[in-house]
């Protein structure tokens, strides 16, 4: 049984079972929906929420409020870096009645605070603070989403999420047309060109993109099909496709609000890798559980004898002792 859980919390459930239904997902059960009356419901919904949501002269003006803002660095700040990887600076603004605060940042990225205390703006109960964050890839980013997080002194809290910038995490290529791992992203609405989709890039092909993510050998590749309304992204790394197709499907999202995108689905190669994978993390466990419990057998004899040889009241011969407990430290 395979379950697998989406950044939208849907779960899904698949039963692998035996022939034929080896490796095949189950289909659901229809189920009849009186959609006038769940219209009407909804409809009930909707003024209950209209009739207690607060007007907007009622908002409370000392309510904790975050604005974030990334801009990509002119000149690299990176530290140590191997690949001469570029820079951002993140911009915190925290503006409400508070004393002191704390900013969690939540990325794949290294990232540093600019100076010790936040510069703070304006004074009164209701105070703005600005705190700085300098941040570079230290490895291959695999996940380029960022959650902003902060919290008071007051108990308040806030959260900001996004997307870090293509340049930040990944450098343009030429697009490779062969790949183990291939995605096709089928939309209703007209396919657009690389151009459009990746303004901050330049690209002469405007059909396809490639990309390659500091510290990563793999490349990932991006091909448009205007006349099937198609998107086929690939890469001989799994990890690297999801990457794309989360940017991909922000940007499809951003310029065609009314597309609808279906997919062709998870490649059956890649669940059959993962259970491999899995299998020989659990094989090199059991293994390795086994070593462990050898060597705590021996380490158990060593301090039986030692506490033999402090309670004797003869002194006997130590050179037997310093045999086994060389043998057990080599072992």
């Amino acid at each position: 049984m395979i379950v697998m859980l989406s950044d939208e919390n849907r779960l899904s459930v698949g039963y692998l079972g035996t022939e034929p239904s080896l490796f095949r997902m189950p289909v659901t059960d229809s189920r009849y929906i009186d959609f006038p009356e769940r219209q009407k419901e909804l409809q009930e919904y909707e003024e209950r929420i209209a009739a207690s949501t607060k007007t907007g002269d009622e908002i409370d003006a000392s309510a904790l409020k975050m604005q974030v803002e990334l801009n990509m660095d002119s000149q690299s700040n990176a530290i140590d870096s191997e690949e001469g990887v570029p820079s951002a600076t993140l911009q915190v603004v925290l503006t409400g009645d508070f004393v002191a605060a704390d900013i969690f940042v939540h990325n794949s990225l290294s990232v540093f605070q600019i100076g010790n205390e936040a510069v703070v703006d304006g004074s009164g109960p209701v105070r703005k603070s600005i705190y700085m964050f300098n941040m570079f890839a230290e490895e291959a980013v695999l996940d380029h989403r960022m959650t902003v997080m902060a919290l008071v002194d007051n108990r308040e809290c806030c959260h900001h999420s996004c997307l870090l910038p293509l340049k930040l995490i990944g450098e343009q290529t030429a697009a490779q047309k062969s790949a183990v791992y291939k995605f096709t992203l089928e939309s209703t609405e007209i396919g657009m060109d690389t151009n459009l989709l990746f303004p901050e890039f330049e690209s002469e092909n405007q059909s396809s993109i490639g990309f390659r993510l500091f510290y990563a050998k793999e490349i990932v590749s991006i091909f448009v099909s205007q006349k099937a309304n198609r998107y086929r992204i690939q890469s001989d790394n799994p990890n690297l496709c999801f990457v794309m197709i989360t940017e991909l499907l922000e940007r499809i999202k951003k310029l065609q609000p009314d597309a609808k995108i279906r997919t062709n689905g998870v490649p059956m190669q890649l669940f059959l890798k993962t259970i491999a994978d899995y299998l020989e993390v659990e094989k090199r466990r059991e293994l390795e559980e086994k070593t462990v419990k050898r060597l705590s057998v021996q380490m158990r004899h060593v301090e039986m004898i030692l506490l033999q040889k402090l309670k004797s009241e003869h002194e006997p011969p130590a050179t037997h002792i310093n045999v086994l407990i060389n043998h057990t430290y080599r072992e």
